[in-house]
């Protein structure tokens, strides 16, 4: 998945609540699975947002589970899925 795609899908999203490395995740995901029809890992998810290590990716992944954006299974590759909640802030409802 190249760039421009998750760049033009950054620059339609409509404002919300999350912080700025949060929305960027959740936008990640959303793109991804959208392309692909399955979830990403989070090593392709930091891959995609250019990050080195995936360790802060899963931060904002755990995040967003916990405040009921995303759902998934802890140790299950490609778990994760939007909610509601998750598919209204990414602008996907």
């Amino acid at each position: 998945m190249d760039r421009d795609f998750l760049n033009n899908i950054w620059l339609k999203t409509p404002p919300c609540h999350l912080r700025s490395g949060r929305l960027k995740v959740l936008l990640a995901l959303t793109a991804y699975s959208e392309k692909y029809g399955y979830a990403p890992t989070v090593r392709e998810v930091a891959e995609l947002l250019g990050h080195k290590s995936h360790s802060t990716v899963h931060l904002h992944m755990e995040a967003l589970r916990r405040n009921g954006f995303v759902r998934g299974q802890r140790g299950v590759a490609r778990s994760w899925e939007l909610t509601r909640k998750g598919r209204m802030a990414a602008g996907a409802a």
